[in-house]
């Protein structure tokens, strides 16, 4: 599911992402949220995306899908 929301001077898309990761014959539910820049100035995302954490307890997560399914083969999450 993905909108596009007008914030500050900018224009953000919000996905929400529900799925599972696999690696290494393990599988780790997935549930994210995901907010992109489409136009105007990063800071307006990054303070969105603040403002989700906050309401929404969220944590940000830095490694790639494809690094989290790596490191599940790898029997290291």
């Amino acid at each position: 599911i993905a909108r596009k929301i007008p914030f500050g001077s900018s224009l953000l898309e919000v996905a929400l992402d529900q799925g599972v990761l696999s690696g290494g014959g393990k599988e780790l539910p997935l549930y994210e949220v995901e907010v992109e820049l489409l136009s105007g100035v990063p800071k307006d995302a990054d303070l969105y995306g603040a403002l989700l954490s906050a309401k929404f307890s969220l944590q940000e997560e830095t490694k790639s899908k494809f690094r989290r399914a790596m490191d599940l083969a790898k029997g290291e999450t």
